[in-house]
């Protein structure tokens, strides 16, 4: 469930709209494997990105709108820079470096593309920067 600081946030901002096809919405989590009672499965169900930080965070690409880029960024990284399928890529590489929801566990990752190889190690050396998507939005969103 999202923090009701972050709920409180997107539902006042003027620059975020509901989402509009929840079934589409629905669909893509579905298939890039977020299970829909993560909070990031309901962020994206209820609102529509791209998400803009006030900070200096990267865009939060969408699942759907224009298109289905968090599918595509997903996609590249994957393919590209060899992301483990646990991972789904919420941001793109333009600075080098991505943002990664890891599907398991529900941490977010901050990382650079030169530590990609980290996160399929056996020695476990790279930890989640956020432990949820809900640590990871409220900095973000700088609701803390």
């Amino acid at each position: 469930m999202l923090d009701r600081r972050i709920e409180g946030f997107l539902s006042t901002h003027e620059r975020v709209e509901p989402r509009s096809c929840r079934e589409t919405a629905r669909h893509t989590l579905l298939g890039l494997g977020i299970p829909m009672d993560s909070d990031l499965a309901e962020l994206y169900m209820r609102y529509q990105g791209p998400f803009v930080s006030p900070q200096r965070f990267p865009e939060l690409l969408d699942i759907e709108y224009p298109t289905a880029e968090v599918v595509e960024q997903t996609a590249y990284v994957r393919a590209e820079y060899g992301v483990p399928e646990d991972f789904v890529c919420f941001t793109t590489t333009e600075g080098e470096g991505m943002y990664l929801y890891q599907i398991s566990t529900g941490g977010v990752y901050d990382i650079g593309i030169d530590g990609v190889s980290e996160l399929g190690s056996s020695s476990g050396t790279l930890a989640a920067r956020w432990e949820s998507v809900n640590d990871f939005l409220l900095e973000f969103f700088a609701l803390r």
